[in-house]
């Protein structure tokens, strides 16, 4: 008799622990499972370091004026809407979000931040020249780069990192198969556009 007691006391205690282990992880990882309702995390990639990003709503961040208007610069069809972000926490990106839709709407990242330096590379530091005018995008077959000279300013188009010619192509090398400029920050490729001064 006593045998069984203590067989279904285990038992007992076997499953409230595994029930209890269930809800820590569903608790911890729930977010990532919830749907678009009211309160649901937001699942996203950042657009610069790659990694997963797990968030609630009550973790954006209302854009200050001065962000808001910078933003707006960026992306003018977002006049008249209040934004908010979220900065990833292993590289500092700023994910935008439109705040007066349900859910919140993505709007893009890093749209307030100026060019660091004004027109520096944004990996090495040196000062970019201005692009000849009659190069408006960047040919990323092998080579393509040699109209421009290496201290000209390429732009980005995933992480909006501004980057010297020489970094990218210091970059590129042993990255890319097909030749394809590669950005020094997020390593995505292809790099079209090319900076403009002022």
């Amino acid at each position: 008799m006593d045998g069984w007691i203590i067989a279904v006391s285990a038992a007992c205690a076997a499953t409230g622990t595994l029930a209890l282990l269930v809800w820590f992880v569903l608790r911890t990882r729930g977010p990532r499972f919830g749907g678009p309702g009211k309160g649901a995390a937001f699942e996203l990639v950042c657009r610069v370091c790659n990694r997963d990003l797990v968030f609630g709503p009550s973790e954006l961040v209302a854009l200050s004026p001065v962000e808001r208007a910078l933003s707006v610069r960026a992306k003018p069809e977002l006049v008249g809407h209040p934004l908010a972000e979220y900065v990833c926490p292993y590289c500092e990106a700023a994910h935008c979000y439109v705040t007066d839709e349900k859910p919140p709407r993505y709007a893009g990242t890093n749209l307030y931040q100026p060019q660091a330096g004004g027109a520096r590379c944004m990996e090495c530091g040196r000062e970019l020249r201005a692009a000849p005018p009659s190069v408006t995008e960047v040919d990323f077959a092998a080579g393509g780069t040699t109209g421009l000279s290496e201290d000209c300013g390429l732009v980005c188009e995933r992480c909006h990192a501004v980057c010297c010619v020489r970094c990218c192509e210091k970059t590129t090398r042993g990255r890319s198969l097909d030749g394809n400029l590669a950005c020094p920050r997020c390593f995505r490729q292809p790099i079209r556009e090319v900076f403009r001064l002022g």
